[in-house]
């Protein structure tokens, strides 16, 4: 939360000896998906054709992990997918599945952990909220 109120209850969980952050995803962690290949490490992103919004942020970070990333609206991502213009995807675990992104891989790949406060990229189990393919 924003302002005041934010500040209060961040205030409130530090004496706890927990840290809130001051701005959050609202969506949380972006996840990877993939139709070609699990991605459990940065290096398993190199030469890999994935989605990512419309932005030279995104587009540079791919980039400099060896990616082959591609600049591609919203609305288009599921055809993208479907049509394998590109072999996956990066978006919040609640988009993926109110899109129905997972419908188009063709292996069963659950998303991976796009960035962790430890650096880590641990793989993510998430039950049936992604179903196996």
């Amino acid at each position: 939360m924003d302002g005041d109120l934010g500040a209060h209850v961040r205030a409130a969980i530090a004496k706890a000896n927990l840290v809130a952050f001051d701005k959050i995803w609202d969506n949380g962690f972006r996840q990877i998906t993939s139709s070609s290949k699990p991605i459990v490490t940065p290096a398993d992103l190199k030469g890999f054709k994935i989605r990512v919004p419309v932005s030279p942020l995104w587009t540079s970070m791919f980039k400099s992990l060896e990616a082959s990333p591609a600049s591609i609206n919203f609305s288009e991502v599921y055809s993208a997918l479907q049509t394998k213009i590109v072999e996956g995807q990066e978006n919040p675990l609640a988009i993926i599945q109110t899109a129905k992104l997972y419908e188009c891989r063709n292996t069963a790949r659950r998303p991976t952990i796009c960035g962790t406060d430890s650096g880590s990229w641990p793989t993510a189990s998430y039950g049936s909220a992604f179903p196996r393919t």
